[in-house]
């Protein structure tokens, strides 16, 4: 099964210039990585010529997320570290991180707020499946880092229109999603396609699965536990789309755009989804904070306060608590 991106995105996307272009190395590393017969060393050789984008790897290979609990002080030992699919799918989404802006704002969005969403949706993502979906914490990773991007290029691209549409989804909340931005059904309605169809055309040149956009369009439905929406796709997409969905609403709930309802919410959806109940949900959080600093280091992006996230998952708790005594 695959994705079929929208020709009209595409050519509007190369005539704007806002499709990514990997460098020289970062290319041939995609290609390379791709390879059944994937040669380390070859790989290592050609990544090295990418001073920068060497850098970066190195650090994902020495953090305690992505490596191996020791520093990576050579692109061989990152390659070894990392392996071939990691280390595609991090030079992707660097290169697509990099060809966004990450300060300022347009058409009504602050690119700030967008990034903070996104690195605490990336966060989360990665520790959700860390224990729900180990085989997919890269592919969590990339999605949750990126299901908004779209937006980033809509409000820099077609600015005048994509205002108009903000404004109609701060006017609406049913035509809104949790950051008071245009759901994709309101983008449908006005522009003929949406965010995510430009998220599968952005990632088509960096040699990201195809797939990808599948479960992003998934994870967004309003069913996406274990039927509905998602129920069609592979296992493997299903289950990726549910880490997704589950993500968005622990991040809704850390961030107070979820509302009171927030923490159940998530518990629902982590019981329906994947059987989850909420110790177990707590446990997979437990290191949300190290782990959205980390992140936030290694992409060079704004931390949260020290202890935010922790502060806010431990007082919504209380604040279920305390609506389930005025129940009794």
């Amino acid at each position: 099964m695959t994705s079929s991106i929208d020709p009209r995105v595409q050519a509007w996307l190369a005539r704007a210039g806002a499709l990514p272009a990997p460098t020289a190395a970062a290319g041939e590393v995609l290609r390379l990585c791709q390879r059944d017969d994937a040669n380390p060393d070859e790989i290592a050789a050609v990544l090295a010529r990418d001073a920068t984008l060497t850098g970066r790897v190195l650090a994902f290979a020495s953090s305690r997320a992505f490596g191996a609990g020791g520093p990576a002080r050579t692109p061989a030992r990152a390659v070894h570290v990392l392996g071939t699919k990691t280390l595609r799918l991090l030079t992707s989404t660097l290169t697509l991180f990099d060809a966004l802006p990450h300060t300022g704002g347009a058409a009504g969005l602050e690119f700030e707020a967008h990034w903070r969403h996104a690195l605490l949706a990336a966060a989360s993502a990665r520790a959700l499946a860390a224990r729900l979906a180990p085989a997919l914490q890269d592919e969590a990773f990339v999605l949750a880092l990126h299901a908004r991007s779209g937006q980033l290029v809509l409000a820099c691209h077609r600015t005048h229109e994509y205002a108009a549409l903000v404004e109609e989804a701060r006017r609406g909340p049913a035509a809104s999603d949790g950051l008071a931005t245009p759901a994709a059904e309101l983008e449908q309605a006005r522009l003929g396609f949406d965010h995510v169809d430009v998220a599968d055309a952005l990632f088509a040149p960096l040699e990201l699965p195809r797939v990808f956009a599948l479960a992003l369009r998934a994870a967004r439905a309003p069913s996406s536990g274990a039927s509905g929406a998602s129920g069609d796709l592979p296992a493997e997409l299903t289950l990726l789309a549910q880490v997704l969905a589950l993500a968005e609403r622990v991040t809704e709930l850390v961030t107070g755009t979820g509302g009171t309802n927030a923490l159940a919410r998530a518990q629902e959806q982590a019981r329906r989804a994947f059987e989850c109940e909420a110790s177990e949900l707590d446990l997979a959080l437990a290191s949300l904070d190290d782990d959205a600093h980390e992140l936030a280091e290694l992409l060079g992006l704004p931390a949260p306060a020290p202890g935010e996230l922790t502060r806010a998952l431990a007082a919504a708790r209380d604040a279920g608590r305390g609506r389930g005594s005025s129940a009794a």
